[in-house]
């Protein structure tokens, strides 16, 4: 959420994608004290289609576990993928959605199967996973760039786009009209320099495209599920009972 007061506008649009894809209802929505689930529209909204709301006592954040848990999870791994990769601190949100794409497609602590599964019915496919922040090279579309130059970019991969099959990443050098430095695209075909991280070491001044590197065309059936954004002040869902 950009505002707090998106809350109730971010319930609804969860419980309705939620319910859609799992076939199971909502029951019961936990948070802490935050203004933003005060209001008497949310209270109203959770009366209306029988939503429990739990929420914390005050001052006991502990008592909200789960979700204070997976924030320490996630701040964790965005510092790690920026340290690792070198790239700013403002890209502190293309880290969250690469830690939540791949949180999603682990097991479960307490559980054998992942959420992909959980929420998909099926396992999930981990052969397009790449090392964030790592060098790519980045093949344009034809229609994108002209017939006689170059037909790629160097860039620095960004993670993975949800609602299509393809990947983001950070143009770092372009020598193609329209495609300028230092603007984020999504494409679908790379190959990955894996061990070169371009804003921590620079980009090297000879790189040989052979056989060894890893590339990736994203497979049209790789299936993509919702990340739950993750926010010190948000809700969590209470998974209890198997059919909540």
């Amino acid at each position: 959420m950009k505002n707090k007061d998106e809350a109730l506008d971010k319930l609804i649009l969860f419980k309705n994608e939620a319910e859609t894809q799992t076939g199971k209802k909502l029951k019961r929505l936990r948070s802490d004290r935050g203004g933003e689930y005060e209001s008497s529209k949310f209270t109203e909204y959770c009366q209306t289609f029988g939503i429990i709301h739990e929420e914390t006592p005050p001052y006991s954040p502990s008592s909200n576990g789960v979700a204070e848990r997976k924030n320490r999870t996630f701040k964790d791994m965005i510092n790690s993928l920026l340290l690792t990769s070198g790239l700013p601190k403002y890209l502190w949100g293309e880290a969250l959605n690469t830690a939540c794409h791949i949180l999603n497609r682990v097991p479960l602590k307490h559980n054998t199967s992942t959420p992909f599964e959980l929420w998909k019915g099926r396992k999930p496919s981990l052969k397009y996973f790449r090392v964030w922040g790592c060098l790519a090279k980045v093949l344009v579309p034809e229609h994108k760039r002209k017939k006689l130059g170059p037909k790629t970019v160097d860039a620095v991969f960004l993670g993975y786009v949800e609602t299509s099959y393809a990947l983001r990443f950070l143009v770092i050098k372009s020598e193609i009209p329209g495609i300028e430095v230092n603007t984020i695209v999504e494409f679908r075909d790379a190959v990955f320099l894996e061990d070169v991280f371009p804003m921590k070491t620079g980009i090297p001044s000879s790189v040989s495209l052979d056989d060894s590197l890893a590339s990736t065309s994203i497979p049209e059936h790789v299936e993509k599920m919702t990340n739950v954004g993750v926010n010190p002040n948000s809700a969590s869902l209470s998974h209890e009972e198997s059919d909540t």
